[in-house]
């Protein structure tokens, strides 16, 4: 009966074996202590539900994901309307091939054989300046399914 740790543990341990995510957090992501620096690049886990399948053999874990990292801004002026003059551009993509990395395992990887699989699609929504100290990434959105270990004796 420890369905919820093992599916919340192994997603945990996945992301922060990525080696570009410095902390993971779970719960209201309003108690983290964003202000902190050292702990970026971060992963904050929140399931948002979990339903049961019709067999009862299985449930599925609706799970958002926040990958993010603080935007440096230079103190140089710049005149490049598309870099402008912040690392925001780098940390999306860094952020995004980490949540890459980390879907794909729940596709055919490491996830996938211990059990944690991606049922349906993910989706990626990016964010930027959500929190007071300008953190950049994206919000992954996807279900993971994983055994039922609940007994009935």
């Amino acid at each position: 009966m420890k369905t919820y740790y093992k599916v919340t543990e192994a997603l945990r341990d996945s992301l922060l074996q990525d080696g570009i995510v410095n902390n993971c957090s779970t719960g209201d992501i309003f108690n983290v202590d964003l202000n902190k620096r050292t702990i970026f690049p971060l992963a904050h886990v929140i399931v948002n539900s979990v339903a049961e399948s019709a067999t009862g053999n299985t449930n599925l874990f609706n799970v958002s994901v926040l990958l993010m990292d603080v935007c440096d801004i230079s103190p140089d002026e710049s005149t490049d309307l598309w870099l402008d003059n912040d690392n925001e551009q780098d940390i999306f993509n860094t952020q995004f091939e980490v949540g890459k990395r980390f879907v794909e395992s729940m596709r055919r990887g490491d996830l996938y054989t211990l059990g944690f699989q991606l049922n349906g699609n993910a989706n990626y929504e990016a964010f930027s300046d959500r929190f007071e100290n300008k953190l950049v990434g994206w919000t992954i959105t996807f279900n993971v399914e994983a055994a039922n270990d609940t007994t009935i004796c």
